[in-house]
């Protein structure tokens, strides 16, 4: 009577049972400080400070990070500002914005990622200096709005813009008949 018979419960087994929770950071909220988790963590919002996670990182399309960033797994959709160290891989995905250094094993930039920096795959990344910066905007990332303006390229002595031309071509007057 009762379920005496009856086999014990389990709980359904899914893929992702053996990884840890998720943490998420909504779109609209804004955190200044450090952030550790010891799962994966989703971005959304805007965090100005450092991020440090065990497990994957995902930076949203319409989150801003201005600080440095350490995670197993990196993927960066929206817009980041300091240094990335992930001990597996990064992937910069299409939309995303990222002016900082990469450090990691493996690296997948997608087409329209606006990269600025130097990427270092296989190399150990110098160790990450106490509140190196975290309370500082990285230059090309604006305040309060969540703009991202990266400084245009300047122009000093011996560069050189490439020049376009306009009319006819030197060999000729352009009136071939």
């Amino acid at each position: 009577m009762f379920g005496k018979n009856a086999p014990p419960a389990q709980a359904p087994s899914s893929p992702r049972s053996d990884r840890k929770e998720q943490s998420f950071l909504q779109n609209g909220v804004r955190l200044k400080g450090e952030i550790e988790v010891d799962g994966d963590l989703r971005v959304e919002g805007t965090i100005r400070g450092s991020v440090t996670t065990r497990g994957l990182l995902m930076v949203g399309p319409k989150a801003l990070i201005e600080g440095d960033i350490q995670g197993r797994e990196v993927v960066i959709h929206g817009q980041v500002g300091g240094t990335v160290r992930a001990e597996e891989r990064i992937q910069l995905s299409r939309g995303g914005r990222i002016k900082g250094d990469l450090y990691c094993r493996s690296l997948i930039i997608e087409e329209g990622v606006y990269f600025e920096g130097r990427s270092h795959m296989g190399e150990k990344s110098p160790p990450v200096a106490p509140a190196q910066g975290a309370n500082k905007a990285p230059e090309g990332v604006k305040g309060k709005s969540g703009g991202f303006s990266p400084r245009p390229p300047t122009v000093g002595a011996g560069t050189q813009r490439p020049v376009q031309t306009t009319g006819p071509s030197p060999k000729g007057s352009g009136n071939a008949r």
